[in-house]
C-alpha cells in the first residue's frame, strides 16, 4: 500500500516535470522567435537610418547651393565681361639653374 503511494506520487510528480520541460521548450520557442524579429527589425533600422543619413547629407548639399545660388543672384555678382582686355606677353629675364645631381642621404641596411 505504502508502495502504491509512493509510486503514484512518483508518476504524478514526473507528469509535473514533463508539463514543465514541455512549457519551458514553448517559451524558448517564442523567445528565439521574438530574438529573430527583434534582429530583422534591428537590421532595417540600421539600413532606414543609413539611407537618411545619406539623404540629409544629399539634402544639406542642395540646400547650400540653392542658398549660394540665391544670394548670388541677389548680388548679381556673376557677370559676363562688356569688354576683353588683351595683355601683351612679359619677357622674363629669370634663368633657370642647371640640375644639381641629388644624393641619397639615407644609410640603407638589410633586415628589419
Amino acid at each position: 500500500m505504502k508502495e502504491m503511494a509512493i509510486r503514484k506520487l512518483n508518476m504524478s510528480l514526473c507528469v509535473v516535470l514533463c508539463a514543465l520541460v514541455v512549457v519551458a521548450f514553448v517559451s524558448y520557442y517564442f523567445e528565439m522567435s521574438n530574438e529573430i524579429v527583434l534582429n530583422t527589425l534591428s537590421r532595417q533600422v540600421t539600413a532606414l537610418n543609413d539611407e537618411n543619413s545619406e539623404l540629409q547629407n544629399h539634402l544639406d548639399k542642395l540646400k547650400s547651393f540653392n542658398n549660394v545660388d540665391s544670394k548670388m543672384a541677389q548680388q548679381n555678382i556673376l557677370q559676363k565681361a562688356a569688354k576683353v582686355i588683351e595683355v601683351p606677353a612679359v619677357v622674363s629675364n629669370v634663368s633657370l639653374d642647371s640640375k644639381k645631381e641629388l644624393t641619397s642621404t639615407v644609410d640603407w641596411s638589410i633586415g628589419y
